[in-house]
């Protein structure tokens, strides 16, 4: 009975295998399709989430943590904000068909970093791209 067992779960792992695998190349073969500016809609549009899930973050730890509630002020809440800006003005720049990938990667960062850096400086390490 357990030979038998361990061959079903073998064989479903391998099929389970293909179907990732094949749904990746597919995946791949569409990112291939789009033109730059709509892989920098993509982009924007996944920083966006990124940015959004690490604010939920830092104000999480703030609440639990009332002696960052300054430094959230004066420079993490100003840092998001700037990213925002920054972001928004990827996100138009893309829709107008003016921006690639690259470029918005190098607009982001920079202040990507600022949020990070702050952050850090409280005790809280972020997983955003910089």
């Amino acid at each position: 009975m357990k030979r038998y067992k361990y061959k079903l779960v073998s064989v479903l792992v391998s099929i389970l295998m293909l179907v990732v695998i094949s749904s990746c190349a597919s995946l791949q073969d569409s990112w291939k399709k789009l033109t730059p500016d709509e892989k920098a809609r993509v982009i924007t549009n996944d920083l966006q989430d990124q940015l959004n899930n690490a604010w939920d973050t830092v104000e999480a730890y703030v609440q639990q943590n009332p002696q960052h509630q300054l430094i959230f002020k004066e420079k993490i809440a100003p840092a998001f904000k700037a990213a925002n800006s920054t972001l928004r003005s990827a996100m138009i720049l893309a829709m107008e068909e003016k921006i690639t990938p690259d470029k918005v990667y190098a607009a982001v960062m920079p202040v990507f970093k600022d949020i990070v850096d702050a952050c850090v400086a409280i005790g809280l390490k972020l997983s955003l791209p910089i």
